[in-house]
């Protein structure tokens, strides 16, 4: 009884605290703000937009303020009814897609906007809500369909200084991790701007995929944009055999699946998005990319045949693929993308002694007892092997504590950060804690027994070495819980976690911010150094669009082991640490720990959650 009625004692205050107002007719719900707390975060909790809060709040100007009482709108904002034309049965009709502006669909349609609103009367173009109907004219050419390269509004632009120069509109297709606070900083303009640029969509809740017009400035042409890749600090080794041509051969395997793009194409209806296939997207920016590297390659009298194939990711492919004569004359495979393929191909590479690098993330095992095998990707061992002794390094005086996941993959990577930590600090006279501070943590519901390892003597330095992305979040919603406790907000908190951390979507923003999130990876792109400023623009000029990471990819990979054969010719990968020219994407640190096996890029960046984008930290 007694339990019971502490119950109903408890939802009394809760009913009593949530105080309800009515204002111009309007209610409202009364929220105190806590400490630490965000617009955006209190937005979500209540499930209105930050906008709503803000024009009922004048007072939030000034910003945002602990113990200040705001009213939060009870009822959704109203949208204007929109009329919606009721077509013939013999016209057709186009069903809005989210984002789609008038004049999109016009353009897509190829008539101009008066001759859509001359069928559609009564229609106000800048409100078209999700899934509305509009009547197409007469003219309208309904198979028009995107290029498998899309093409955006971008201007293009002559050597003129940037006084005269207006600033030009592009499309931007969000990708994971992505804020419009942060395209903001990245195309130099303003949230109020982008707002202004985009008055149908809610800024609140772009997701993935999104097209978002941005404001720019042009990118300038440079009257002379080239590298020398004969690095003066180069090292030839004496004892080598070096094989230099006139032309080099390298063959590109990459899944573009233009079928498969063909076929949704095909299938698209009127309200989907006019996206390409994600595959077909990426391979497709990977070769712009490459392309853009040979230009510059050529620009300094290195000359390379590319030969580019589809594996469709069909294995049977692959290998009639890889017998073709110009793939067996090849000084250099990139590629494939998929790992069945791959193996096929590391496989052809050893039996013809022909280096393969690997551009995206393969398993380890993959360079195991085959040399012929290069990997561009960090691995996530050798990140978390830099992490252990970055942190050994920089925060032996702090409290360091470490979470160990539940499966074989997590326990091993605690393994092994515990071990090189603890070997690492065996010598340091400074140390807070003779060895770290292991937590296992196994459970999506409690942290029990976490508060035992934290200080508020100390910085708290947590490291998480998980793969598992459900595991990743229940862990911020319950060190959450436990650091909202009376008593805690004087403990310093900064979580360390690995490159995967950077795709897992389901861990809040306010979160990674608040305990200040730091992850390894092994690329960063710096929007601000002069050679991403001139990659982006020289993409722009040649495709006509913005360059994706895979586009970056491309570039890098291909660009590097240009200079690689120009200087040491085909049987290059001996040479790797003697080289180094910029890049735009990563930093290629390629080793090999033993003379049969193959190389793994070893460099790492730990990058680091500030303003809500990730900044480069080491």
């Amino acid at each position: 009884m007694k339990k019971i009625l502490f119950i109903i004692t408890i939802c009394i205050f809760s009913i009593s605290y949530a105080q309800t107002v009515v204002v111009d007719g309007i209610e409202y719900e009364m929220h105190k703000v806590k400490r630490k707390e965000t617009l955006f975060g209190i937005s979500k909790q209540y499930d209105v937009t930050i906008d709503a809060i803000t024009k009922a709040n004048p007072e939030l100007k000034d910003g945002l303020k602990k113990g200040m009482k705001i009213k939060i709108p009870k009822t959704p904002e109203i949208v204007d009814q929109v009329k919606e034309v009721k077509p013939d049965s013999n016209q057709r009709v186009h069903l809005v897609a989210k984002g789609e502006t008038m004049y999109a669909i016009s353009r897509k349609y190829e008539v101009s906007v008066d001759e859509i609103l001359a069928v559609n009367k009564g229609i106000d173009p800048s409100n078209l809500p999700l899934g509305s109907k509009l009547i197409l004219p007469a003219n309208a050419k309904v198979t028009v369909q995107p290029n498998v390269i899309e093409v955006k509004d971008v201007a293009v632009i002559n050597n003129t200084s940037s006084d005269s120069l207006k600033k030009i509109i592009i499309d931007h297709r969000m990708e994971a991790g992505e804020t419009v606070f942060s395209l903001a900083g990245k195309y130099k303009t303003t949230f109020a701007r982008i707002k202004e640029l985009n008055p149908e969509k809610d800024l609140n809740i772009v997701g993935t995929g999104d097209i978002i017009k941005v404001e720019t400035e042009p990118l300038l042409l440079s009257p002379a944009d080239q590298i020398t890749l004969n690095n003066p600090d180069v090292k030839r080794k004496d004892e080598a055999i070096i094989e230099l041509k006139e032309k080099y051969n390298v063959s590109l395997f990459l899944p573009f699946m233009i079928d498969k793009n063909e076929e949704i194409k095909a299938n698209r209806k009127p309200s989907d998005p006019d996206e390409m296939y994600a595959l077909t997207e990426y391979s497709t920016h990977y070769y712009m990319g490459t392309q853009l590297a040979l230009d510059t390659l050529a620009s300094v009298g290195v000359s390379i045949n590319l030969n580019v194939f589809d594996t469709k990711k069909d294995t049977n492919r692959i290998v009639n693929l890889l017998n073709r004569p110009e793939v067996i004359a090849s000084d250099l495979i990139i590629g494939p993308l998929e790992e069945e393929t791959s193996k096929k191909a590391q496989a052809f590479a050893k039996q013809r002694d022909i280096q393969l690098i690997c551009p995206t993330n393969q398993p380890n095992k993959s360079i195991f007892n085959n040399p012929n095998v290069s990997e561009l990707v960090t691995s996530l061992p050798t990140q978390a092997e830099y992490l252990a002794k970055y942190i050994a390094e920089n925060y032996n005086n702090q409290n360091v504590i470490l979470i160990a996941g539940k499966n074989k993959k997590d326990k091993y990577l605690a393994d092994l950060i515990e071990r090189i930590y603890n070997d690492s600090i065996k010598n340091k006279t400074n140390n807070f804690i003779s060895q770290i501070k292991r937590y296992d943590f196994g459970s999506y519901i409690s942290m029990s027994g976490i508060e035992a390892k934290l200080t508020n003597e100390r910085k708290n330095i947590v490291l998480f070495p998980t793969t598992n992305k459900g595991l990743a979040s229940s862990f911020f919603t319950q060190f959450n819980i436990v650091m909202n406790k009376k008593g805690m907000e004087k403990h310093e908190v900064a979580i360390f976690a690995l490159d995967n951390f950077q795709e897992y979507d389901n861990i809040d923003i306010d979160h990674r911010v608040k305990y200040n999130l730091h992850v390894t990876s092994s690329t960063f792109i710096n929007l601000n150094d002069s050679l991403v400023t001139n990659f982006r623009r020289k993409f722009r000029d040649k495709f006509g669009t913005e360059p994706n990471e895979w586009a970056y990819m491309g570039y890098d990979a291909m660009l590097y082991h240009g200079a690689l054969l120009q200087n040491y010719g085909k049987y290059h990968a001996d040479f790797y640490p003697f080289i180094k020219i910029p890049l735009v994407h990563t930093q290629f640190e390629l080793s090999s720990d033993d003379p049969a096996n193959g190389y793994e890029n070893k460099h790492v960046y730990i990058l680091s959650y500030s303003d809500y984008e990730l900044s480069k930290i080491n």
